[in-house]
């Protein structure tokens, strides 16, 4: 996997990053001493932050996009998967995939 660093003073290189502290800022206004707050209170802010879908993950979520990542190198230990999902494809609870737009939120 590719790594690229940013160049110093450059936000436009590092788009995923300030959009998140900006989402952060809504909570703790910039320069917020974060250990003054209860760790229930970060996580609380985590458990309303994660779930939303990114368009830098192809509107999956940070969860679905790790779970295939894990299940990918799972299948890479293993060499046998239990079942394969397609790129751009999301399974449903029925055990079909979804493709396209339709599971886009």
């Amino acid at each position: 996997m590719p790594v690229y660093s940013c160049d110093p003073a450059s936000p436009g290189q590092r788009g995923s990053n300030e959009n998140t502290n900006g989402l952060l800022r809504q909570y703790f206004p910039k320069g917020t001493n974060l250990s003054v707050h209860a760790r229930e209170d970060l996580d609380a802010v985590v458990a309303e932050l994660n779930p939303r879908p990114r368009k830098t993950l192809d509107w999956d979520t940070p969860a679905e996009r790790l779970a295939g990542l894990l299940a990918t190198c799972a299948w890479l230990r293993t060499g046998a998967p239990k079942h394969r999902q397609r790129a751009g494809t999301r399974m449903l609870r029925s055990g079909h995939e979804q493709t396209g737009a339709a599971h886009r939120r």
